[in-house]
């Protein structure tokens, strides 16, 4: 989204452009020779993107945690249109518990061990997605012990 200001007879006009419209711009000169109106149209095209996962640079390496533990795992997604994500672990989809939790926001994604067990122990994917293509990012968790 693209704020402007451009004028009609009646004055200026503040308005939010979004990315398909047309945006009207009209740009005043004064000269020597008087003044001149140019009005210009511009037209933004929406550019996509495949998405994207950053994390941590540590949660690339396998995790070892101690039973009773908590552990968090903080991602931030990127892509246009904004991808939609889910989790697994070893392969099945991530049922969230008293013990486990993801939160998921347009640009983030976070899943929370709160009382790590063995159970916890596993291959922790996440996937985003959207129409442009799709990424993933495999975490390592091993918990030993209470």
């Amino acid at each position: 989204m693209f704020r402007g200001v451009y004028r009609k007879a009646q004055g200026a006009i503040n308005k939010d452009f979004f990315l398909s419209q047309k945006c009207p711009w009209s740009i005043g000169v004064i000269g020597k020779l008087g003044q001149m109106s140019l009005e210009i149209f511009y037209t933004f095209v929406v550019v996509a993107a495949p998405p994207t996962i950053a994390y941590d640079d540590k949660l690339k390496s396998p995790q070892s945690l101690r039973g009773g533990q908590k552990f968090v795992i903080e991602t931030t997604i990127g892509g246009v249109p904004t991808p939609t994500t889910s989790w697994t672990r070893n392969g099945q989809p991530l049922m969230p518990n008293d013990q486990l939790s993801v939160d998921v926001t347009p640009t983030s994604s976070k899943l929370t061990i709160t009382d790590a067990s063995a159970d916890h122990s596993g291959s922790y994917v996440l996937q985003a997605e959207n129409t442009v293509g799709s990424a993933t990012a495999e975490f390592t968790v091993t918990v030993k012990g209470l």
